[in-house]
């Protein structure tokens, strides 16, 4: 599991700038990646200190999947 979750931050990590074109993501699909992704993070152990901007990358790479644009912030 680790090694997908590491294949899918880089993977999303190399796409280039942020489609303008995209559309906000709404409130469900984020809740959604939130639960994804808060379940990776707890099957990959990720300590608390990284646990914030774990999240972030996530999300963002999970809304992008999906065609959204990516949130700044999970607050």
């Amino acid at each position: 599991m680790k090694t997908f979750l590491l294949i899918m931050l880089l993977a999303g990590s190399f796409q280039i700038g942020a489609n303008d074109d995209s559309p906000k993501a709404p409130q469900k699909a984020v809740n959604e990646a939130i639960e994804t992704c808060t379940k990776y993070a707890e099957e990959d152990e990720v300590p608390e200190t990284e646990h914030k901007s774990f999240m972030l990358l996530c999300v963002n790479d999970e809304l992008e999947d999906q065609g959204y644009q990516k949130v700044e912030s999970l607050d």
